[in-house]
């Protein structure tokens, strides 16, 4: 498998920071490098992300990790929102890779930054202050922004629990899989993001392809499926030893007191409760293995 690496100045645009400034952590020892034949320094993915695991003490012995870590803990969408408001999504972009390094985690991204944002775009967009193509901009570059943030994640481990993530059919909003996927592959798991409007055959197929932990389910748009389409995945053949999460704001009261009662069915009303789910469903590594075996 070839080993990802990065050039000073490659780290420093995906950081938000000057190429000295990333030359200076090199020298003081917080981030690990390596030279290639020809003397040129190379960052390995690897050395990176244990860099963004020991932020506490890096931030002690660097000005502009200590003055990024206090832009994001006091009110750090509000910038992230006038960036892309102001059309500078490659700022955007590295305001919020600088933000996930000084947070450290996803979990924290989402919760300080890119839901008040979005909340803040609705609102505006109620005030008349942008229109619904700025709308759609904003939420797509948010997309893009969050998967790029996936490069600074570890890799799952082999053996890691798998997890599914759909939107129902009729359902076009793809922004929640992206999220919810994200803290899934934080936490260690194998994620695989099928996409907005997925029939339940196609779930069927990928879950007879390979063994699957955990299949999650979201719905914002209300006239999208309904209960019966949870039902009807519950009943697949290969998705029946498989809990099943269901999250996002489509959902009827009703569909969500039908599901407290079904079987292996999780209505997950927060990130919290799914960051629990999460927990409580990630089999150990020796039951992981004899599931395979046992499914395959």
């Amino acid at each position: 498998m070839q080993i990802v690496q990065f050039t000073a100045p490659q780290l420093a645009r995906m950081l938000g920071v000057n190429e000295s400034t990333v030359k200076r952590w090199i020298d003081r020892g917080l981030l690990n490098s390596v030279r290639t034949p020809g003397g040129h320094r190379r960052i390995r993915e690897s050395d990176l992300q244990a860099f963004l695991a020991s932020q506490d003490k890096a931030r002690k012995h660097s000005y502009v990790l200590a003055r990024r870590h206090k832009e994001v803990t006091t009110e750090p969408w509000r910038k992230y929102y006038e960036l892309h408001y102001g059309r500078n999504p490659h700022k955007a972009r590295e305001y919020l890779t600088a933000s996930f390094i000084s947070l450290g985690s996803v979990r924290q991204v989402i919760t300080t930054i890119i839901a008040p944002m979005l909340v803040e775009v609705g609102a505006a967009w109620n005030r008349g202050e942008i229109d619904i193509a700025d709308e759609h901009r904003m939420t797509f570059l948010v997309r893009s922004d969050l998967l790029a943030q996936s490069t600074l994640l570890p890799s799952p481990n082999r053996g890691a629990p798998r997890a599914l993530f759909a939107c129902v059919p009729e359902d076009n909003h793809e922004l929640a899989l992206v999220l919810l996927s994200l803290v899934a592959q934080e936490a260690g798991w194998n994620t695989t993001v099928l996409g907005i409007n997925v029939p339940a055959q196609q779930i069927e197929v990928e879950c007879a392809a390979s063994t699957i932990d955990l299949v999650v389910l979201t719905k914002i748009f209300s006239g999208a499926a309904d209960i019966s389409y949870v039902r009807s995945v519950r009943a697949l053949p290969h998705v029946r030893s498989a809990p099943i999460v269901v999250g996002g704001s489509g959902w009827s009261d009703a569909d969500k007191e039908t599901m407290q009662r079904m079987k292996q069915v999780t209505f997950a009303d927060s990130l919290d409760a799914f960051v629990h789910t999460l927990a409580k469903h990630a089999p150990s590594p020796t039951v992981h293995r004899a599931l395979r075996t046992k499914r395959s």
